[in-house]
């Protein structure tokens, strides 16, 4: 897709591949593009992703890495208030975005 040049995204649908029910999106634009330019920097430019309802901007939670010497990453679904996301989903997702984006 023309937009993952510029930002990343991945999109999770039903087991039937019809319905599409959560987009993680990386977190920023200006970020996403200093990392095609200039790389991780070391771990200063993070790809951490926020989980969005489909066809909509409405954040259901955030996926981070955090600055630390071994790996850390939080899953944070205190957004999705109705439980929208299914939580062993949102635990499958975490680990694609972690190896899916070769860390």
């Amino acid at each position: 897709m023309l937009t993952d040049i510029f930002r990343k995204a991945w999109k999770v649908y039903d087991a039937a591949g019809e319905k599409l029910i959560l987009l993680a999106r990386e977190d920023s634009i200006i970020k996403s593009m200093l990392r095609r330019l200039m790389g991780p920097m070391l771990g200063l430019l993070r790809t951490n992703f926020v989980l969005l309802q489909p066809n909509s901007e409405v954040v259901l939670g955030e996926f981070n890495r955090k600055l630390t010497l071994m790996d850390k990453y939080v899953l944070d679904l205190s957004a999705d208030t109705n439980r929208e996301v299914d939580r062993r989903l949102a635990v499958a997702l975490a680990i694609l975005l972690d190896t899916g984006e070769r860390r």
